[in-house]
Order: structure tokens, then C-alpha cells, then sequence
């Protein structure tokens, strides 16, 4: 049966992966259908609209999704520094939460999904090590949301960032203050 959810979000970045059905994502007017054997990238504190769609064929839909606890990507941060961009502000447009899928990514991906489906059998220092795994393998793309990258004196870069990312987004300071992780007088008084 076809399922919708307006305005989901998770508080940390999650990889999705499709294995039957369709899944749209839809976020400020733009959207994007993934079909099986995709994995998208969504980021934390995104509220978007996401419709699942059984298969037409077997009436089946499955997915699952893999949550990057922020203090667990700070951790795969700091013991691999250079393997993260710079930044790594999520985007906001939802065309461009695709990952591509590598024999190792899926390698990686599949040792997640085995520990998860059997808690018993693998212990969760284990299962941590296995998601930070999937986590460099993505240090390429956008994981960490700004305010886990924030120092002092940050808060410009990191509005910059954000707003270079998605010129054609009608920007609120609320929106801002709520992607970087502050309130809006926070994010108000430290741009001031």
C-alpha cells in the first residue's frame, strides 16, 4: 500500500537504501523518484515530504535506513580528518542526495544491515565501527549537518555555505538558525 509522510525528518543524516518500490523525496518544490538498488543521502534536520510506492508487480515495498549518530560522525571525524571535505554542509535539493553505489559501499552496506537484522550476534561497539565504515566510504558527500562542524567564529562560513549551496531558496533566518543548530537571536547576534 502506498504510504506519504509530509515534512519527515530525522535529527541525524540517514542513508536510505531501496531494495523494492519506489520512493519520491520532495523538499521546496523539487523532487526526485529513486527506484530498488538506490541509496540516497538525506540530511539531518530536513523536513521533507517522502512517498513510498509498492512495486506494481510483487505489491511490495522495502527499504532501509542507516542513522549516522552525530556523535559517532565526529568520531570517524577526528580519527580521519583529511578524509572529509572541508565543510561538508548537506545541500538542499534533493536531486543531489544520490549516492552512487560501489561493490565496497554495498560490501559495507550489507555488514550494517546483517549486524542490525541479528543484534545478538554482533556486539554494538561492532555495529559502530561497521556504520563509521560506511561513513568514511560517504566522506565524500555532505554527512555532518553545519552545527556539528561549528567553532566560534564559524557562523558566517557556515550560513555562506548554505546559502552558495541553494542561491534560489527562499532564505529565513529561522530556516538557518534551525539547519546550523542555534536559535534565530543566536544566529542573529553572532552575524551581527
Amino acid at each position: 500500500r502506498r504510504e506519504a509522510a509530509r515534512a519527515y525528518q530525522t535529527d541525524v543524516p540517514a542513508l536510505a537504501i531501496l531494495s523494492s518500490g519506489q520512493k519520491e523525496i520532495g523538499l521546496s518544490g523539487r523532487s526526485v523518484a529513486r527506484g530498488p538498488g538506490t541509496m540516497t543521502l538525506i540530511p539531518a534536520n530536513t523536513a521533507i515530504d517522502v512517498v513510498n510506492e509498492p512495486d506494481a508487480r510483487t505489491g511490495v515495498y522495502a527499504a532501509a535506513l542507516i542513522l549516522f549518530p552525530l556523535p559517532l560522525l565526529q568520531r570517524v571525524r577526528l580519527l580521519h580528518p583529511t578524509a572529509f571535505a572541508p565543510i561538508g554542509l548537506e545541500t538542499l535539493d534533493p536531486r543531489r542526495w544520490d549516492v552512487p553505489s560501489t561493490p565496497l559501499l554495498q560490501e559495507a552496506v550489507a555488514r550494517v544491515l546483517d549486524a542490525v537484522a541479528t543484534p545478538e550476534s554482533v556486539p554494538a561497539e561492532i555495529l559502530d565501527h561497521r556504520v563509521m565504515e560506511v561513513a568514511l566510504l560517504l566522506a565524500d558527500k555532505p554527512l555532518l549537518p553545519a552545527r556539528a562542524l561549528l567553532r566560534d567564529g564559524q557562523t558566517g562560513a557556515a550560513v555562506t555555505s548554505l546559502l552558495s549551496g541553494d542561491l534560489s531558496r527562499p532564505w529565513t533566518a529561522a530556516h538557518l538558525a534551525r539547519l546550523i543548530g542555534m536559535s534565530e537571536a543566536t544566529l542573529r547576534r553572532r552575524l551581527a
